[in-house]
C-alpha cells in the first residue's frame, strides 16, 4: 500500500491557492476602481452637457479620468496575463517526462521512483 504524504500535497497546493486568492482580490479592487471612474466620467459628461461644454476645467477633468480608466483597463489585463503565465510557469516545474507522469501529482502517488523535491530544485 502506498503511503500518501498529505503534508507534501498540502504544501504544494498552498502556492496556487494563494496566487488565485491574491489575484482575485486585486482584480476585485481594480474593477471597483474602474467602475468608480466610469461613473465619475458619466457624471462629468452630464455636467458638461448642462454647461454647454464651455468649462475648460471640466473638460480637463474628463480627459484625466479617461486616462485613468485606460490605465486601469490595461492594468486589469496585465494582472490576468500575469496570473495565467504564473500558472503555466508553475505547471512546468511539475513535468516528469511522459503524459502519465504529468497527470499524477505528486509522483509518489503512482509509484514513480523520482524524488519530488529533486524535481522542484531542478
Amino acid at each position: 500500500m502506498n503511503h500518501i504524504d498529505f503534508s507534501l500535497i498540502l504544501s504544494s497546493a498552498l502556492t496556487p491557492i494563494t496566487l488565485i486568492s491574491g489575484v482575485g482580490l486585486l482584480l476585485l479592487t481594480m474593477s471597483a476602481r474602474y467602475d468608480h471612474t466610469t461613473a465619475r466620467v458619466r457624471q462629468l459628461l452630464h455636467a458638461d452637457e448642462m454647461t454647454g461644454g464651455t468649462d475648460p476645467h471640466l473638460a480637463e477633468a474628463i480627459e484625466l479620468i479617461f486616462h485613468r480608466a485606460e490605465l486601469l483597463r490595461k492594468a486589469i489585463l496585465f494582472v490576468v496575463l500575469s496570473a495565467a503565465c504564473s500558472d503555466k510557469h508553475a505547471r512546468s516545474h511539475f513535468r516528469f517526462g511522459s503524459r502519465h507522469r504529468q497527470a499524477c501529482f505528486p509522483a509518489r502517488l503512482c509509484g514513480h521512483d523520482r524524488d519530488f523535491h529533486s524535481v522542484l530544485l531542478a
